[in-house]
């Protein structure tokens, strides 16, 4: 497919981490409520919108790219929908102003700091499951290093059968019940 690796080259400047652009969506929406208030120019408000919209949107509108690609439509796909439905309707109320919208200015950045707070918290407890994994994986050694016509072959510990040669390197587990040939070690 060759519009595979477009979304990983759809890259605009912005803050790295989820939590960190949530942040930047509250900050948009505070200032956005202050324009209203003491009623900036329009422009401003635009520019800050738009900041939110991408700064805060960028990684859904990515991720709903990869999701659509794939034909299916997760909670990426979901948020970037709602973020350029709101952005539009933001856009096209600027210049023709509707009185049922009074005040829907503040729906994209504060839906945008809720939906990016929301994925910071889901992948900080990813990212605490896949410890928790490789710790396990470190514990329990899954594989060896097998040594098969001179050169070195990652293998299952279940392929590893007697009398095959396999490489310890240091500080790593001992994968299966072996003996020393070669080099000397000290194991607990």
């Amino acid at each position: 497919m060759p519009y595979k690796n477009t979304a990983a080259k759809l890259v605009f400047f912005a803050p790295a981490s989820y939590r960190l652009r949530a942040w930047v969506c509250a900050a948009a929406a505070v200032l956005l409520a202050l324009a209203a208030l003491f009623d900036f120019s329009g422009s401003m408000r635009l520019f800050i919108y738009t900041l939110a919209f991408f700064w805060g949107g960028e990684l859904f509108l990515r991720g709903a790219f990869r999701e659509l690609l794939k034909l299916y439509a997760g909670f990426n796909a979901f948020m970037a929908v709602c973020a350029f439905c709101a952005f539009a309707v933001y856009v096209i109320d600027s210049f023709a102003p509707a009185p049922f919208l009074k005040g829907g200015y503040l729906f994209l950045p504060v839906t945008l700091a809720l939906a990016n707070f929301i994925k910071a918290a889901e992948l900080s407890q990813i990212g605490g499951a896949f410890r928790f994994i490789e710790t396990l994986d470190n514990f329990i050694s899954r594989s060896a290093i097998k040594i098969e016509d001179g050169r070195e072959v990652k293998v299952f510990t279940k392929e590893v059968r007697a009398g095959d040669i396999i490489l310890i390197k240091t500080a790593r587990r001992v994968p299966v019940d072996c003996r020393v040939i070669k080099g000397k070690t000290l194991m607990d």
